[in-house]
């Protein structure tokens, strides 16, 4: 994502005039790479149960590979992006601390809950051991990966409406005037 914002070039208003284009709204780019990069990774969760479909075990390990390397660049980018749009969308006048520690607080909420539901699914397809490893029936994956792709899909929803109200938000009017001198 550091890498997405040195290259990714800002154009004053004057200059996307005199290319015959209208000034987007701060928001517009940063929200976009990040609902994509949220989709990405969605999709990438729901088709992880599908590498038991390989024949093979090096083909399943080499597209578990190249799964999870585009798995984690698209969460690190909507990790990133989520925590700069957060910043930027928060009004003048709220108390940043209160709403950024209500911000870890939920994530891990949502964290510790995530994990929570998911080892239940484990749980229910459990097989047995051998006392060293686990098995789990395929069906407790298939479980677990649909579960966690829907909660980021709709999460990913959630964000697009949190970025749309932002957007239409005039966070300036939200700051208190200034009392003025009696004259």
């Amino acid at each position: 994502s550091i890498a997405l914002a040195v290259l990714s070039p800002k154009r004053t208003e004057s200059e996307m005039r005199a290319e015959g284009r209208q000034a987007q709204h701060p928001l517009d780019q940063r929200g976009r790479l990040l609902l994509l990069s949220m989709m990405v990774f969605g999709v990438i969760v729901l088709l992880l149960p599908g590498l038991a479909l390989f024949g093979d075990t090096s083909s399943q390990v080499l597209a578990y590979y190249v799964m999870t390397v585009f798995f984690g660049a698209a969460f690190g980018v909507s990790f990133s992006s989520f925590q700069d749009l957060t910043w930027q969308m928060l009004p003048h006048d709220v108390n940043s601390a209160n709403a950024m520690g209500f911000n870890v607080m939920s994530r891990l909420l949502g964290v510790g809950l995530g994990n929570f539901i998911c080892g239940l699914f484990l749980d229910m397809s459990y097989q047995g051991g051998d006392g060293v490893s686990r098995v789990y029936e395929p069906f407790g994956y298939v479980l677990m990966c649909t579960f966690s792709g829907f909660c980021i899909l709709v999460s990913t929803y959630v964000t697009s409406c949190a970025i749309a109200i932002a957007k239409g938000a005039d966070f300036a009017s939200s700051v208190p005037e200034k009392p003025r001198a009696a004259a």
